[in-house]
């Protein structure tokens, strides 16, 4: 029972609002690891939200509640119901005195079950921001970007809402996550990108070392590992992930301040300069085809659309009309 009062008295700070993300995954893990263990969590969750509507109605023994639970909790078969009928009164007690049990525990070792007070940079348009986190990781964070993470960084963890660059440094073993909205990516000491706007897919470029990524969506279960110059791309929507070899790394142009293009397909070079220059071009179809190879250091749109017209294997035009490029040409075929 000592290892099932651990995970009892998680369940418990759950349920209160006052777990932290570590304890969360430490939970979730337990629960995944069968399905009795699984069914338990949620249907004392959901006795738990119902017995909220009880709550001022109850005068509580949590001593007898506690004794019963354990009793219902050592004797349940392989597969528990622990809480099958959630109407009851008496099912409500026990959860109710389950929570008031843990907490005092948990005060009586000092514990402060609350959450820990988290540190934030922003940036705003066109601004890039760079920080030193608590053990020495370097981020740099793109423009409208945030990052959220623990003042006293007790665990290394941190919250990403836009783009940033992180530069990880290993400490005696301990991983490295960056959480999203939808994936989490987890290290021990590497260099890498993640990328993850509202409303667009997650896409993570591997630069040194090795990347574990995989989506945290409920119904999910992608996981890809990542070496250095691989990258992958996440679809919230599609609820799927790519894994790409990248060829170069204007993933990180944004950082570097440099575009290389190596044999590269144009309709591949066009995404990376809307993106880039963010900025709308439209071609002809028959182009997107035709390869280019080249490198521009602090590029500027104008110049980079006249070299590739310049040194390109066939006749390329360039219109702009309104805020939008058009690029016209023959096929390479």
């Amino acid at each position: 029972m000592d290892s099932n009062n651990k995970y009892i008295t998680l369940l418990s700070k759950v349920l209160t609002k006052g777990a932290s993300l570590q304890e969360k995954e430490q939970l979730e893990e337990w629960a995944n690891e069968d399905s009795a263990q699984k069914a338990f969590v949620e249907e004392t969750t959901e006795a738990w939200n119902l017995s909220k509507n009880y709550a001022e109605q109850l005068s509580v023994d949590t001593n007898s509640a506690w004794e019963k639970f354990e009793a219902k909790l050592e004797n349940t078969p392989a597969k528990p119901t622990l809480f099958r009928s959630l109407a009851s009164y008496w099912k409500a007690a026990v959860i109710i005195g389950l929570v008031a049990t843990s907490l005092i525990w948990i005060a009586s070792e000092n514990i402060t079950a609350v959450s820990p007070v988290l540190e934030i940079v922003e940036t705003g348009a066109e601004e890039q921001k760079e920080l030193t986190l608590p053990d020495g990781s370097v981020v740099l964070l793109n423009e409208n970007s945030s990052l959220a993470y623990a003042k006293d960084f007790a665990v290394r963890e941190v919250r990403l809402k836009g783009e940033a660059f992180f530069e990880v440094t290993k400490q005696n073993g301990q991983s490295f996550e960056i959480k999203t909205n939808t994936t989490k990516t987890r290290v021990l000491g590497t260099s890498f990108n993640v990328r993850a706007y509202d409303k667009s897919p997650v896409e993570v470029a591997v630069i040194t070392g090795k990347v574990a990524v995989e989506s945290i969506e409920e119904g999910t279960e992608n996981t890809v590992v990542l070496l250095p110059n691989e990258g992958v791309t996440y679809d919230p929507i599609a609820r799927k992930m790519e894994k790409s070899q990248q060829a170069t790394n204007n993933s990180v142009a944004w950082k570097t301040q440099e575009l290389v293009f190596d044999n590269m397909a144009l309709g591949k070079v066009i995404e990376t300069l809307e993106r880039y220059f963010e900025v709308e071009i439209e071609s002809d179809p028959k182009i997107l085809n035709c390869h280019y190879t080249g490198t521009f250091k602090e590029p500027k749109l104008d110049e980079v659309f006249n070299t590739i017209a310049f040194t390109f294997p066939t006749d390329l035009e360039v219109k702009k009309i309104d805020e939008k490029y058009i690029l016209i040409g023959q096929g390479c075929e």
